[in-house]
């Protein structure tokens, strides 16, 4: 019998905020619990999980695999020095990639399905690119990487609506009343307020009930789980609160907290050396929290996590005052 995998993409509203860092050193953490994992390097035309995990850019991947098919896909995840830890390159030394086709696409997502690990990472571009939508919404609950600063919260809260927007449009792509509705209603000139799920979701009811409907039920299901990173102090997560409360309101939807990384200077030391985080301080700031997340992920991924914000609030807190981290 075929174990179950759990599929988690990986994404950045705007690049910078640590999505790459996050997927390597997560998957590291991971596979050191004992589960078989698999990081698949889907930032096509910026690829460089490989660097992170200190490869040098010589082996197959993704843009191979599209461009070529020298190689049949299961024959790409390279192992790594972590016996439960492989990966699978980007786009190598292909140009283009970040604009593969929709039948590519299609097949790329076929296959990452098939991949044989209890847990599959995706590393995911930055941005709302059609492409990077889709391979999100692989999982309905996928990470998102941020941090405690406006403009990412911002690019942020422009993901978590795009990915809705894009599910809703892409389930109404035979309904053409609903779809017609739904895009005139999203599409507002800056001059104008803002729609919110709501209030589309009343324009679309009176053309097509069912398609109201639908839209309730991908709300729903989609819970993106979030991560901040390059955090200073606990009371950042209040900043989370007001967030995860703008998407309740807006989109009718839930996100959770899932995460805090604090600020630690073995993160940027890991990135000019090439190497792992989880090698270069294993033991520091930044890296226990990531052990925490993939605890985390191990004990709560499948679970109901309703109460999990100030859960995680006061553990971030004791945290704190246990490694006496300071601003």
């Amino acid at each position: 019998m075929k174990k179950e995998t759990t599929i988690i993409p990986i994404a950045g509203g705007k690049g910078g905020v640590g999505k790459t860092m996050v997927a390597t050193n997560l998957g590291i953490a991971l596979s050191e619990l004992g589960h078989s994992t698999i990081i698949v390097d889907l930032d096509l035309g910026g690829s460089n999980l490989h660097s992170c995990l200190g490869f040098p850019n010589r082996n197959p991947g993704i843009g191979d695999y599209l461009k070529f098919s020298e190689i049949p896909f299961g024959e790409l995840p390279i192992q790594t020095e972590w016996s439960n830890l492989k990966f699978i390159p980007g786009d190598g030394r292909v140009p283009f990639m970040a604009n593969i086709t929709y039948n590519q696409k299609k097949k790329l997502i076929k296959k990452i399905k098939t991949l044989p690990a209890k847990f599959v990472l995706l590393d995911l571009g930055a941005g709302t690119s059609f492409n990077t939508l889709d391979l999100f919404r692989i999982s309905n609950s996928g990470l998102i990487i941020t941090q405690p600063e406006k403009h990412a919260l911002l690019n942020m809260l422009t993901f978590i609506k795009n990915t809705v927007y894009r599910s809703i449009d892409r389930a109404f792509s035979k309904r053409w009343d609903a779809q017609n509705a739904f895009q005139h209603a999203c599409s507002r000139p800056i001059s104008e307020k803002p729609e919110t799920m709501h209030s589309i979701r009343k324009k679309v009811a009176l053309v097509d009930k069912e398609a109201a409907a639908m839209i309730d039920d991908i709300c729903n299901k989609i819970r993106p789980r979030i991560i901040l990173n390059f955090g200073t102090q606990p009371d950042d997560l209040e900043v989370m609160s007001k967030t995860t409360q703008a998407i309740q309101q807006v989109l009718s939807m839930k996100a959770d907290h899932f995460g805090f990384i604090f600020e630690d200077p073995s993160v940027h030391e890991s990135m000019i050396q090439g190497l792992p985080l989880m090698k270069i301080n294993p033991d520091g700031v930044a890296a226990t929290c990531l052990k925490l997340i993939a605890e985390r992920i191990d004990e709560w991924w499948d679970k109901d996590l309703d109460d999990f914000e100030p859960r995680l609030l006061k553990h971030t807190k004791h945290f704190y005052e246990q490694l006496k981290v300071t601003p």
